[in-house]
């Protein structure tokens, strides 16, 4: 599929399954509980940051701000 630019197909072969295997999703609020969940015993002292927060600071400030109340939800999970 990917040889013949399909895209479509290759899309249509990623389940909510797999999806949620590399990703975490998540709203802002159960973010930081969630990552602890997740990753606790495989990143005891778990930093989070995005990588995409740079990009995102340009056109939402707040960014930054959403992160930090991720970390500190984070420390009050642990």
């Amino acid at each position: 599929a990917q040889r013949a630019g399909d895209m479509a197909t290759m899309a249509s072969l990623i389940t909510d399954e797999v999806l949620d295997h590399y990703i975490v999703s998540s709203t802002w609020s159960e973010l930081g509980p969630t990552l602890v969940e997740r990753y606790r015993d495989l990143a005891p002292n778990l930093a989070v940051m995005s990588y995409s927060a740079i990009g995102h600071y340009g056109a939402d400030p707040a960014t930054f701000d959403r992160w930090a109340d991720v970390a500190a939800a984070m420390r009050a999970a642990d």
